[in-house]
């Protein structure tokens, strides 16, 4: 499925179906589509789970972490990311 979910970026990118990438994963395995999207002049924003965060994915594009409680979040790097506060019983069927 990641592979599936790389190719469909780059390909979409080089259509210019979107102009705006946001990529919901904690997995590197897809930095390397990333680049190529935005070398194609796509903006790209990762999201990341507060306990599954794609560190390399801070360096180089703007990232936001998602959490689901609101204790003190620390990262060790100095990169600059919003955090996305959610309340605990939040549920996807709510915003459907």
């Amino acid at each position: 499925m990641d592979v599936k979910l790389a190719v469909d970026i780059v390909e979409k990118a080089s259509r210019g179906e979107f102009n705006i990438l946001f990529l919901l994963s904690g997995d590197a395995d897809f930095m390397e589509a990333l680049f190529a999207a935005r070398r194609l002049g796509r903006k790209i924003r990762v999201l990341c789970v507060e306990n599954k965060i794609m560190y390399k994915a801070f360096y180089f594009f703007k990232a936001y972490v998602i959490s689901f409680s609101r204790k003190k979040f620390k990262m060790s790097m100095k990169k600059p990311f919003k955090m996305i506060i959610l309340p605990s019983n939040f549920l996807v069927e709510d915003c459907i």
